[in-house]
């Protein structure tokens, strides 16, 4: 009997994925849900040392694109095993990645398993990328990906209602008991 009505009230908090076309166009919708979870650039443990890769919603994209923030700036490209050799930094909550010629993005999400990047001076072109392990199976199913990502914010708020309503219940009995 506990389970389902806190399942029942977990479902009352839960939203739903907001509709969308692109990659882009999903971003959007799910950013402002989840960017109170967002890490910072300063904590480099989020992101630093681990294989991340890059998922489009072009059709006709197949490489396997994997981005690497060594520690010390060296920033590595592999796609498809072809590694291309480049520097990292951040500043101000900004990413700027030097391969060839320099980019500079703004952080739009971090945690440990997504990293969203949005090239500064852009409406709304991202860079979407997730582990390595996580992408792989799921590579050309980006939606899937947002969902999860999207999914993430909202077992987090429902976590922090429940905690509340805890608290709610354990002062009710408090002040009954008393």
């Amino acid at each position: 009997m506990e389970n389902k009505l806190l399942d029942r009230l977990g479902q009352s908090f839960k939203v739903e994925m907001p509709p969308a076309e692109t990659l882009n166009d999903y971003i959007d919708a799910v950013l402002p849900k989840v960017r109170a979870w967002s890490e910072d650039l300063r904590e480099e443990q989020f992101y630093v040392g681990r294989p991340w890769m890059e998922i489009r919603d072009d059709d006709l994209f197949h490489a396997v694109v994997l981005h690497f923030f060594n520690p010390e700036g060296e920033y590595i490209k592999s796609v498809n095993g072809d590694l291309s050799m480049g520097t990292w930094r951040y500043q101000n909550n900004k990413m700027m990645i030097l391969l060839d010629e320099g980019e500079l993005f703004d952080l739009a999400y971090l945690d440990g398993q997504f990293f969203v990047l949005k090239k500064n001076g852009t409406h709304r072109e991202y860079f979407f990328m997730t582990l390595e392990h996580i992408g792989r199976p799921l590579q050309h199913r980006w939606r899937d990906l947002v969902e999860m990502l999207f999914r993430r914010s909202q077992s987090n708020i429902s976590f922090y209602i429940l905690i509340g309503i805890a608290v709610l219940l354990v002062l009710v009995i408090f002040l009954i008991l008393r």
